[in-house]
């Protein structure tokens, strides 16, 4: 699989196995059985599952920001985080 492809893989297997568990259950383990990659494939990607998520809230973050802009409504609407 190509870099991207890869982290890709990895995002959606971790939404989709937080959909059946809670998030603090989800370990390297479990996303790289479940994506039916290696450990060390994961570990080139994120330092841990923390990481993860922390890449994805900002890429959350990111598009909300995006979408403000985009829609010209980051003056009329206060964003708090």
């Amino acid at each position: 699989m190509k870099t991207e492809a890869t982290k890709q893989k990895i995002q959606e297997t971790f939404f989709s196995l937080s959909q059946t568990m809670p998030m603090k259950k989800i370990t390297v383990s479990k996303l790289c059985q479940a994506c039916q990659i290696s450990r060390s494939t994961f570990y080139l990607h994120y330092d841990n599952v923390d990481d993860l998520t922390d890449y994805l809230e900002k890429e959350l973050l990111y598009c909300i920001e995006k979408l403000f802009k985009k829609r010209n409504l980051s003056d009329k609407v206060p964003f708090f985080i």
